[in-house]
């Protein structure tokens, strides 16, 4: 079945989830309720995407979880939510694990509930180093497995692939806010093209390197992959993960 169109998919599944998590925790426990991600930027990829959302809430996680009634879980599986629930402290916690993903907040996130609390986060830069590196290394990983797969069945290979690279962007944005964090209030404004431009400047990459992810998010075809193509990306990343283990060393 044809899935909505991704805007008319995105606000029903934003609608429907706060509205469940409202009907369960009252207002003031919910201290940030933000969209982020390819359904925040514009990458939304139907039937692949996931609806992310993080949620910062005050109190015992412990108690707040169990209380969500099977209507939250039911919601998120139609929508292919991926829902992050923190405390406080956890989310302000410098050496946190969302510190790749600041930057993509910060730069698209929308806010649906509660207060802003992205200011009040300080990244720590060597513990952010590390997290990217383990990033990178992931995507390398995946790419590997993607390439001892480009020649089976092309629908699956595309939805996989698909799935890699909705997850990029948002990687991208976070290494060119590492490099310089006063670009933050203007990646959302920046064309894609310029941001690739400018990452491909800041880690001395290869000109074209990253240009399939974004075309494939333009135009996802099945026939477009194949295995000359997967190991480009390969290149491209083994040579930002260098980058960043040169300037953690």
């Amino acid at each position: 079945m044809r899935e909505q169109r991704p805007d008319i998919f995105i606000s029903e599944a934003v609608d429907a989830f706060m509205r469940a998590v409202m009907e369960v925790l009252p207002g003031g426990e919910i201290l940030m309720a933000l969209l982020y991600g390819s359904a925040a930027y514009g990458t939304f990829l139907s039937r692949l995407s996931p609806v992310r959302i993080l949620l910062v809430l005050d109190g015992s996680l412990e108690e707040r979880l169990a209380a969500f009634p099977t209507r939250v879980s039911l919601i998120m599986q139609k929508y292919r939510i991926e829902a992050t629930v923190l405390t406080e402290t956890e989310f302000l916690d410098p050496a946190g694990q969302l510190c790749c993903e600041y930057a993509d907040m910060k730069a698209v996130g929308r806010l649906l509930h509660g207060e802003d609390l992205l200011d009040r986060v300080k990244t720590d830069p060597g513990t952010c180093t590390e997290r990217f590196i383990d990033r990178l290394r992931q995507s390398i990983i995946s790419l590997r497995q993607l390439a001892l797969q480009s020649e089976g069945r092309r629908r699956a290979l595309a939805d996989r692939f698909g799935r890699w690279c909705e997850k990029q962007p948002a990687l991208h944005r976070g290494l060119l806010y590492r490099k310089d964090p006063g670009l933050v209030g203007t990646l959302m404004e920046m064309p894609q093209a310029e941001q690739l431009l400018l990452l491909e400047s800041q880690y001395a990459l290869d000109r074209g390197g990253l240009d399939g992810i974004y075309e494939f998010l333009d135009r996802p075809a099945p026939g477009t992959i194949d295995t000359g193509q997967l190991m480009g990306l390969h290149t491209a990343y083994s040579r930002l993960l260098e980058a960043l283990r040169q300037e953690g060393s």
